[in-house]
């Protein structure tokens, strides 16, 4: 009868999930390389002798020799991905690299009266728990892989590794959650984005020194006849690019300044609003009513790329994507 085949799906899954579950946890927790990792981070300065433990659905990767911080594949997003020439390779089918962020202290926001908006001032001093923050832009196909669907409007056949884009908030939480993965706060991402600079960018003060470093509105838009007010140099990308295809910022994150905005877990308020402890969210009941998203774009000049400033959005937009987060579990 149906109830019967009722059971029996419901049996199916569960048991698929099970397998899944072990599958994971064979290739995470029960990883050798957790050891080494554990005993490096405990030995850390920059760490603050973090005491971890191995993480469920994530797989030590390496110590990054530049930054001295440690990389983890998340195993349930996609196959390990490949490192070739002290670079990681980004396939169709490549997994989620997060960086292990370290504790720390930081001035959020500005209070120099030229830099930033009213809804950037005052600057105030954050102090942040560990977290987990992807090293890369989710990919289109990562992003269709979790969420089983690709909303993007600028999709490419032929190369991959493009950012998501035209996604809505809604929509990212619910993918990202289903992994265990969220997006950052507004105080983490501003404190990745920094990497422990004060400047306005994370590569200085002045704008111009964007060039190389990430994807924004410049001459590579539009053709020479764009109404659109651009930067005037030429950095290649008239849309958005390939993640990782600029450089990182001092703490190996890609395209943070640039290619595509990226959706923050606390939704605007006013910035008189005092971050909690341990994550740095603003909640304020009264005034949320949009969604903050962060960085440059591919549709927005340098000056805007700033790591203070500030956007907010009703609702989706094509140079708007996700970076996506995790806690650090005890």
């Amino acid at each position: 009868y149906a109830a019967s085949g009722i059971r029996h799906y419901w049996v199916v899954d569960v048991e698929g999930r099970l397998a899944w579950a072990k599958e994971v946890k064979q290739k995470s927790i029960d990883d050798p390389k957790w050891a080494e990792c554990i005993r490096s981070i405990a030995a850390s300065a920059i760490y603050g002798n973090l005491v971890l433990s191995a993480q469920m659905d994530l797989v030590p990767l390496r110590e990054d020799p530049a930054t001295h911080l440690w990389e983890f594949w998340h195993a349930g997003t996609g196959e390990r991905p490949r490192f070739l020439d002290g670079r990681y390779q980004i396939t169709e089918a490549s997994g989620i690299v997060l960086i292990l962020v370290p504790p720390g202290s930081f001035v959020m926001g500005t209070d120099h009266p030229t830099d930033g908006n009213d809804d950037e001032r005052p600057g105030r001093s954050v102090t942040l728990d560990p977290f987990f923050l992807s090293k890369f832009e989710l990919t289109q196909s990562q992003f269709a892989r979790i969420a089983g669907t690709n909303p993007s409007g600028y999709k490419y056949d032929k190369e991959v590794g493009h950012p998501v884009e035209l996604v809505t908030w809604n929509a990212s939480f619910r993918a990202l959650d289903r992994m265990s993965l969220t997006l950052p706060t507004e105080a983490q991402w501003e404190y990745a984005s920094r990497a422990g600079t004060s400047t306005a960018f994370w590569f200085g003060d002045d704008e111009s020194e964007i060039v190389d470093k990430d994807n924004v509105l410049d001459m590579s838009f539009g053709g020479e006849k764009s109404d659109y007010s651009r930067d005037p140099w030429n950095d290649g990308s008239p849309c958005h690019a390939v993640v990782g295809s600029f450089k990182p910022n001092r703490w190996g994150f890609y395209d943070i300044s640039g290619n595509v905005l990226e959706w923050c877990l606390d939704r605007y308020c006013d910035y008189l609003v005092t971050p909690r402890a341990r994550d740095g969210a603003r909640v304020d009941q009264k005034t949320e009513t949009k969604n903050i998203a962060r960085g440059g774009s591919w549709f927005k000049q340098a000056k805007l790329a700033r790591s203070g400033k500030r956007f907010t959005y009703d609702g989706p937009s094509a140079d708007i994507g996700i970076r996506a987060a995790r806690v650090v579990e005890p």
